[in-house]
């Protein structure tokens, strides 16, 4: 029941841009694996300083900040 719902959160979020123009979906669950180095804490779900900063960058890069 728990891995169905977060597929249907998933595609959930995934839709919003399609309905509202004003939104993006940063990928997370693919761009986080592309996060250089190290960047998550041991528990693999907590960004640490290195992942913090890769995050924020995407960010700004879909703001259009950078």
């Amino acid at each position: 029941p728990v891995a169905a719902a977060r597929e249907c959160l998933r595609e959930l979020l995934r839709a919003l841009p399609q309905r509202y123009a004003h939104v993006t979906v940063i990928d997370w669950e693919v761009l986080g694996l592309l996060c250089p180095g190290d960047c998550f804490y041991r528990d693999d779900i907590h960004l640490n300083a290195a992942g913090q900063t890769y995050y924020a960058d995407l960010i700004a890069l879909v703001l259009g900040l950078v």
